[in-house]
């Protein structure tokens, strides 16, 4: 059998070099590479295709619980998240992962988890799926607001709003506000789905319902709220609702 191809992903060195040593113990596992957020990891899993990848949750740039929704649609591996805290675990089960550790990692859980990879390997071997980075676009994005953490399909998404550091994500009458900059979602949401009209708003293309011309200046009323269109992104409007509803 074939060792089981591992990837390590944790923002602190300390916490990766532990899972590191532990995984070079056993003859049957090999470390293909390491990434300390969850961005890396997904060009990483590109590049590599491991069998397990061993998750953080909280990193900057792209936390676990969203890395792994991602490897989950287009990286056949098997997912361990590896956290200090048990709160995301319901989230992290939804994905499907094969375990969820907490730390500091307890030698017989380990021990454990590996088993029960091994096993799933031999019972259950998977075909891999080649995973390209241009299409890594999130069907299902975490949310976290308060000490809640809610997964939300993104086409249920109408708008976004940027206020610095924060986004006000709309989704049905709700309003949840998460510490991420619109650059950093912008790039995680497919842009057949979502357009950009003005620096500090993103908008469902199925959720508009007009483009109104006023002294003030143009707008797309989604929803029965109106969002600016700059200049800059006007043409790149207009040619995305015209092909969208032609």
């Amino acid at each position: 059998m074939k060792p089981l191809k591992a990837l390590i992903v944790d923002d602190e060195p300390l916490a990766r070099e532990a899972l590191r040593l532990r995984l070079e113990v056993a003859n049957d596992i090999e470390i293909v590479g390491e990434a300390d957020n969850g961005e890396d990891a997904l060009l990483l899993a590109a590049q590599q295709q491991p069998d397990v990848v061993f998750l953080d949750i909280n990193m900057p740039r792209l936390c676990g619980i969203e890395a792994g929704a991602l490897l989950a649609q287009y990286c056949n591996a098997y997912i361990v998240f590896v956290s200090a805290y048990q709160e995301h675990a319901i989230e992290a089960f939804r994905l499907n992962a094969i375990d969820y550790l907490t730390k500091p990692i307890n030698d017989e859980f380990f021990a454990q988890t590996l088993t029960r990879l091994r096993q799933r390997q031999i019972n259950h071997p998977k075909d891999k799926q080649v995973i390209t980075p241009k299409h890594q676009y999130l069907k299902r994005i975490a949310l976290k607001e308060g000490g809640e953490t809610r997964m939300v399909d993104t086409q249920s998404i109408i708008s976004v709003e940027s206020a610095n550091d924060y986004l006000c994500i709309k989704v049905a009458n709700q309003t949840m506000v998460i510490r991420k900059t619109m650059k950093q979602l912008s790039t995680l949401l497919d842009p057949q789905q979502f357009i950009r009209c003005h620096r500090s708003h993103l908008l469902n293309i199925s959720m508009i319902e007009s483009m109104q011309q006023t002294d003030e200046g143009v707008y797309l009323c989604c929803q029965g709220h109106m969002h600016p269109v700059s200049r800059r992104y006007l043409g790149q409007v207009k040619a995305k609702l015209k092909a969208f509803y032609p």
